[in-house]
């Protein structure tokens, strides 16, 4: 615990020094790549990257310095969302065939997991030989690029194959550049109703060339980070500005307060530092000072009426 303060003022030593924008970039770099490899949600990956940008500077370093914190962060988010894209395309462009499975659903696959636009794909199941089968689907599902939170899914009818039993065939051509998940369900009777059966999913087809994925997944990956990121920032400069002003505020305040100080509290004649205004009596003075609530002004007078304007004061 001892040792915490030195490390914390070891580190802010940095600030200021040539190289602390490189710094703190890195050490966003660093903090926010495990949650990357981690495979974590993407959303809550980008909003946490985009506070980090922030509090890194500000919490290690005690750098306040606005434009610092922002280029510091753009330039970690760009790097992070480069890394991250590389290793994205390295999972969608090496994935191995896989064989999807249910209780009666078997050997559900698909001829090639990569193509381009315009190329057709045949995905292919085998249904066990007790299911009285009322329709088989293959069901491709992407992400809705208007939200991208949000799965369209795409179904399509399988047709048995003739002279093999229990097999079924669908051989379907994606005219549009995209990633695809697959999975096979099946509606049957079973006895007294009507049922579904799914398998999991499995990767492809995947008919968006390396290239074009690349500048989209760069665009998840860092264009919405920086946006986050920017947001923060401007929070964080309005914060900045509001204190500002409201210290460059009381500081004028105490000014002007200081400076009546230097006036007659009676009469407003200014005066010199420490000294009594000589046409308004002291308060040793037996005779008694007054402020006429119409006009304002001071008068001295045992009477009850004010000599400047006449208002009465005295008691009904």
């Amino acid at each position: 615990m001892e040792d915490k303060p030195d490390i914390l003022s070891k580190l802010q030593e940095i600030r200021g020094k040539p190289y602390d924008i490189i710094v703190y970039s890195a050490v966003l770099i660093l903090v926010a790549l495990p949650m990357v490899f981690a495979g974590l949600e993407l959303c809550m990956i980008n909003i946490a990257i985009a506070v980090l940008g922030v509090l890194i500077p500000i919490k290690l370093f005690g750098e306040w310095n606005v434009k610092k914190i922002a280029i510091a962060g753009i330039v970690g988010i760009i790097i992070i969302g480069a890394i991250g894209t590389v290793f994205t395309l390295n999972l969608i462009y090496t994935q191995e065939h896989e064989i999807l499975e249910s209780d009666n659903l078997h050997e559900g696959s698909i001829d090639s997991l990569y193509g381009k636009a315009g190329d057709s794909f045949t995905f292919s199941i085998r249904v066990g030989e007790e299911v009285d089968i009322e329709e088989i689907m293959v069901n491709l599902t992407r992400q809705d690029p208007e939200d991208l939170r949000t799965e369209i899914t795409e179904s399509y009818t399988m047709e048995p194959v003739e002279d093999e039993d229990h097999i079924y065939t669908l051989t379907h051509v994606i005219d549009e550049d995209e990633i695809y998940m697959h999975y096979f369900s099946m509606r049957f009777n079973d006895t007294t109703e009507i049922r579904w059966e799914e398998t999991e999913s499995g990767f492809g087809p995947t008919t968006i060339q390396r290239s074009t994925a690349a500048l989209f997944i760069m665009a998840q990956r860092s264009l919405s980070p920086v946006v986050s990121f920017l947001l923060i920032v401007g929070i964080f400069w309005w914060w900045k500005r509001m204190q500002k002003s409201r210290k460059v505020g009381e500081e004028e305040l105490e000014a002007k307060e200081k400076a009546l100080d230097n006036y007659c509290e009676f009469c407003g004649k200014l005066l010199e530092e420490g000294e009594e205004c000589p046409d308004c009596p002291t308060d040793d003075s037996k005779e008694e000072r007054k402020r006429c609530e119409k006009c304002g002004k001071i008068y001295f007078s045992e009477g009850d009426y004010c000599p400047y304007c006449g208002e009465f004061h005295g008691e009904d």
